[in-house]
């Protein structure tokens, strides 16, 4: 099965707003490391690398550069 892109958010405040998805960089191991986390309910922070936005703040071309579980 392949690796499907991650949706991501962005912090605005205290609030999340979407910011797209990211499937580029996604790698098994960090899919794995994703889920995990989320399924034992705790925070998964990305750093993402990408070239602007769309106009409705959706990164555009979006490459995952780092996984933090909090």
């Amino acid at each position: 099965m392949g690796l499907r892109p991650i949706q991501i958010a962005r912090r605005k405040g205290r609030k999340l707003e979407p910011a797209g998805s990211v499937g580029s960089g996604l790698t098994a191991t960090s899919s794995r490391e994703i889920r995990a986390a989320l399924d034992a309910g705790r925070k998964v922070i990305v750093e993402v690398e990408h070239r602007g936005a769309t106009p409705s703040g959706s990164v555009r071309h979006g490459a995952l550069k780092n996984v933090r579980v909090a």
